[in-house]
């Protein structure tokens, strides 16, 4: 009897999909079934990442070199092995090696890329390629490589050069760049569906780029905004996308130089004049580094803090972009603006930029969600500002409350160690909104003492039994404390509270 052939090919792919590499190639070499079976899923997923630190011997160096590039042109060289590749990840994190030995880590360097980008046309199933740190150092050509892949829908590129910006228009659903260069020109604005954008001043050619397109399908966007790419330009990108769904806003803070003026830095620049004066110059020079050395002025090598940044949207009345928008995340100030825009937002993340002042308060973008129009908000989640103390807190949570009758998920991510502090002290005289049924508090790098507060169990039975009786309506069942990796989750089971095995 066929009892292999009994069972269907799906269920042996449910059995083992999951199970470890080393088992599927066992079973891919049991039989012809299996093998045909198994074998797509051994070669679906390629990773070829080049190992940071070669510090062995040079016939070490070359033998690791070798392997690799063996390991992806070994399946290149067989069109069946090489139709079953889906998803291809390349990684150059070789930063470090024997430094006797520097001819053959940089053969290693050139020879992977130049070996692995020739081959990649070969791949002509691969639907998802990710790329970081290719070529920036090493130049190798990226582009026309990616361009012969016909099946190619999501595309990731971190730290690329990507040359001089022309090249073919992919149909691309997925494109996420980060920090390279010359992006533009590259996604066709009718098929793309998510767009991740992560940089500053190589962002601005790209948006230019798509000046005046409208991008119908795109669902998900998450744009760094800039001094490269200051927020007009970015309002006026977002008119572009009429049915985003969710929206991620980044405000990279105005870059400052440290100030080489004054200090040790203009006694450095007259040692010559000064050591030359009979030897009292050098004893001159120590005075001063001395003097500045124990606190006579400013560092001259630390950068002064960034100016602050009002950080605004500007969208024209009535604008409808952003009506279909159910996710946002984004600084205080942006919220603002963008709030009275969505009728369809159900969750909202506020954080705390280091653009915006260090004074400033989420309170402005929490009482913004008051309007008609943000109504249906369900879930928030709230980096607290730097400066928090008693009033501050309860007026924040006075916002929410009067704001946000409908919230239902809470989180409360406490960074700063004296927002932490204000908060373990004041948290006990906090009223939730009436429909919150789970709070969730993230204590990121607590204090000793911090943590043995948030990281206490009675705490939490307190906190939620607490919380419960200020709230009022009974709504509270869970409360979850994230504490240095760990989390613990406090439940209600009628009217008493326990912590969830």
């Amino acid at each position: 009897m066929d009892y292999l052939g009994r069972v269907s090919n799906e269920l042996w792919l449910r059995f083992w999909s999951s199970c470890a590499r080393t088992e599927l190639t066992n079973l891919a070499l049991t039989c012809t079934a299996f093998r045909d079976l198994f074998q797509p899923l051994l070669f679906e997923h390629l990773r070829v990442v080049l190992p940071d630190g070669q510090w062995g011997p040079k016939t070490e160096i070359d033998g690791n070199r070798d392997a690799l590039i063996a390991r992806f042109s070994n399946i290149a060289a067989n069109p069946r092995l090489a139709g079953f590749v889906k998803s291809v990840y390349y990684a150059d994190e070789l930063e470090m090696g024997n430094p006797g030995q520097m001819d053959a880590i940089t053969a290693f360097k050139e020879m992977v890329p130049e070996e692995f980008f020739e081959t990649l046309p070969k791949f002509a199933n691969v639907h998802t390629l990710a790329i970081h740190n290719a070529n920036i150092d090493i130049e190798t050509e990226v582009r026309e490589p990616i361009e012969k892949l016909p099946n190619l829908r999501v595309l990731t590129l971190s730290r690329v050069a990507l040359g001089d910006g022309t090249g073919k228009i992919l149909p691309l659903e997925s494109f996420t760049f980060q920090h390279g260069e010359w992006a533009a020109a590259i996604i066709d604005a009718a098929t793309i569906r998510r767009l991740v954008l992560r940089g500053e001043s190589e962002l601005a050619p790209f948006i230019a780029k798509l000046k005046n397109k409208t991008l119908p399908r795109l669902t998900h966007l998450e744009l760094d905004v800039s001094k490269e790419l200051p927020e007009a330009k970015v309002s006026a990108f977002l008119q572009q996308c009429p049915n985003l769904e969710s929206l991620v806003l980044v405000r990279h803070p105005a870059r400052t130089q440290p100030a080489f003026s004054g200090g040790p830095m203009a006694i450095v620049n007259g040692m010559p004049v000064s050591l030359g004066a009979g030897g009292g110059g050098l004893q001159a020079l120590l005075m001063g580094m001395n003097s500045f050395m124990n606190g006579a002025g400013p560092d001259p090598r630390v950068p002064a803090p960034p100016p602050a940044v009002e950080l605004r949207l500007s969208l024209p009345s009535g604008a409808t972009a952003l009506v279909n928008l159910r996710e946002l995340r984004c600084p205080y100030g942006f919220a603002v603006s963008l709030l009275p825009h969505l009728p369809a937002l159900q969750s909202l993340e506020l954080l705390r930029s280091d653009a915006e002042a260090s004074s400033a308060l989420p309170t402005a973008a929490i009482e913004a969600a008051a309007a008609p129009a943000s109504s249906g908000l369900r879930k928030l989640s709230l980096m607290t500002p730097l400066v928090l103390d008693a009033s501050t807190l309860g007026g924040v949570f006075s916002a929410m409350t009067g704001a946000m009758p409908h919230l239902s998920a809470l989180k409360l991510v406490l960074q700063d160690a004296r927002a932490r502090e204000e908060f373990r002290a004041g948290s006990m005289q906090l009223q939730l909104p009436p429909a919150v049924c789970r709070l969730e508090i993230e204590v990121q790098k607590p204090t000793k003492q911090g943590l043995a507060f948030w990281g206490d169990d009675v705490t939490g039975v307190q906190l939620g039994t607490k919380w419960g009786e200020l709230q009022g309506t009974g709504a509270l069942e869970e409360v979850a404390l994230l504490v240095k990796k760990g989390t613990r989750v406090f439940v209600k089971h009628g009217d008493v509270w326990q912590m969830r095995v």
